[in-house]
């Protein structure tokens, strides 16, 4: 590669190093959660998913984040809800991919009232060091 026209600061006297590597793959599902007891259903769509997959432990990683928008006596329905980040990683495709997406869709059938999610399951993000499901 060739450049040309650039223009840049003198090196500090510090070494700066980027490492990538393959990371394996990586799925997300947001499920929202609206109305009462958020903790409640957070807890029990969390148990529920990771019952039908065999548990947290069959991942290599396993990150489930509560984000809290809602408020109480909230005005709008955007106001009551709060979102249920649920990211699954591992070195298997398979794993990550369309077994955990199905498996998170399938709590519509028997999880709380209301379900649903930010997105389609076959949404994809792929990140620099992981590639998402087929």
């Amino acid at each position: 590669m060739r450049m040309s026209g650039t223009r840049g600061s003198a090196p500090t006297g510090q070494l700066k190093v980027a490492i990538d590597y393959i990371g394996g793959y990586r799925n997300t599902m947001t499920l929202v959660l609206t109305g009462l007891d958020i903790e409640a259903k957070a807890v029990a769509a969390e148990a529920q998913l990771f019952d039908v997959l065999g548990g947290k432990d069959t991942y290599d990683d396993v990150d489930v984040r509560l984000l809290r928008f809602d408020r109480p006596d909230a005005p709008t329905n955007a106001q009551a809800t709060a979102h249920l980040q649920i990211t699954v990683k591992d070195r298997d495709r398979d794993r990550v991919g369309r077994r955990f997406s199905n498996a998170t869709m399938e709590l519509f059938l028997g999880g709380y009232a209301g379900f649903h999610t930010t997105h389609s399951a076959h949404r994809r993000h792929p990140t620099s060091a992981c590639t998402g499901p087929p």
